[in-house]
């Protein structure tokens, strides 16, 4: 696994707008620096080729070791004809400060959306183990959110007069046009 080193000399400092390959250069070594922290034991457990015991919440996801060094989720999606990371999406941690930049990263550019559409958009490069409940939990803050679902105040209704549902002959308190309006005549004595 070729890594980029972290810390560079002075004189080989590079100045201008970053380029696509260092982005995902960067992304790489934060992630892998993100599972290895978090992840440690089931990384030598794959690097060993040894089996997960029965009690590890990552056993039915199928997790496996990519060629950079990076855990992505197996599944069923192999012989589908989605791109290579919607097949294997990455796994990051459900508590990590990483996964809330993630997760605040979609809801933004998705417009604040709710958190089904933030999770699937989510899960298009990433798996997070109970994303459901990560995901709602980050955007119950969310203060744009909070203050457009605010719920309008709702005005009591006042009594109704008697004559609305007392019995009476119909159209005793009320008048429809049937043929154009009604003109008075003034009263002339």
């Amino acid at each position: 696994m070729a890594r980029v080193p972290l810390v560079r000399h002075p004189s080989s400092r590079v100045t201008g707008v970053l380029t696509s390959k260092e982005v995902d250069d960067a992304t790489k070594i934060v992630i892998q620096t993100v599972q290895e922290s978090q992840f440690h034991s089931e990384i030598q457990l794959l690097k060993k080729k040894h089996h997960f015991p029965n009690s590890s919440k990552l056993l039915p996801l199928g997790i496996f070791l990519d060629t950079d060094g990076i855990i992505k989720v197996g599944g069923r999606l192999k012989n589908s004809s989605l791109s290579p990371i919607q097949k294997h999406p990455i796994l990051i941690p459900k508590s990590h400060h990483l996964t809330n930049l993630v997760i605040q990263y979609f809801h933004h550019i998705n417009l604040h959306s709710g958190p089904q559409l933030t999770l699937c958009c989510i899960r298009q490069k990433f798996w997070i183990p109970s994303g459901r409940g990560v995901v709602g939990r980050l955007l119950s803050k969310c203060q744009i959110c909070f203050r457009f679902k605010a719920k309008s105040g709702e005005q009591l209704m006042g009594n109704l007069p008697a004559n609305r549902f007392s019995a009476g002959r119909a159209f005793l308190n009320v008048g429809i046009d049937f043929g154009g309006p009604f003109i008075p005549k003034p009263n002339v004595l």
